[in-house]
């Protein structure tokens, strides 16, 4: 019987161990009973609610005029920009924007979209139109987010939570 080098065997040792405590780690933390955070989500939820109301009750308090309005637009606008990461301004991409598909209703038609916000990030989009329309109509750009949809263990995907509204629209002559 040879024995290992000697240099070797601390290593493997030390390697072994790791390897042990890590799995014994993830057996104790599975058998954990799951923690109430209720009361912690409960407090979340007051402050929030909390928080929302101050600003509901302080939005724009201060315009109570035009002149007050285009006073502050700038600094408004300057905030918002900043809040949806555009500011300093990014570089323009070249939209490469193209339809996909396309899928026809009776009262209004949807085109699936993609395009280029910024150079490299591509973007997918449904494009509601009103059948019929021959003049241009109010359009309305609508972010939706995201809302997973599950029925009996099935995805419907994260936007068919809003698609209501962008039909509502088309229905009612709206490009959205």
């Amino acid at each position: 019987m040879t024995i290992p080098n000697a240099s070797l065997t601390r290593p493997l040792k030390l390697i072994t161990c790791a390897i042990v405590s890590a799995m014994l780690s993830a057996a104790s933390v599975a058998a954990e009973p799951a923690i109430d955070t209720s009361r912690g989500d409960a407090m979340f939820a007051a402050y929030f609610a909390d928080q929302t109301r101050q600003l509901a009750e302080s939005c724009l308090t201060e315009i109570s005029s035009r002149e007050d309005w285009n006073a502050r637009r700038g600094g408004y606008r300057k905030q918002l920009f900043e809040m949806l990461g555009l500011d300093p301004i990014p570089e323009r991409a070249p939209l490469q924007a193209r339809t996909t598909g396309k899928l026809e209703h009776d009262e209004f038609t949807v085109e699936k979209v993609v395009f280029q916000s910024r150079p490299h990030l591509y973007v997918t989009a449904n494009l509601y139109l009103p059948k019929g329309a021959n003049r241009p109509l109010p359009t309305i750009l609508y972010v939706c987010g995201h809302g997973n949809v599950k029925k009996d263990g099935i995805s419907y995907g994260s936007k068919t939570n809003y698609q209501h509204h962008a039909i509502w629209f088309a229905r009612h002559g709206y490009v959205c």
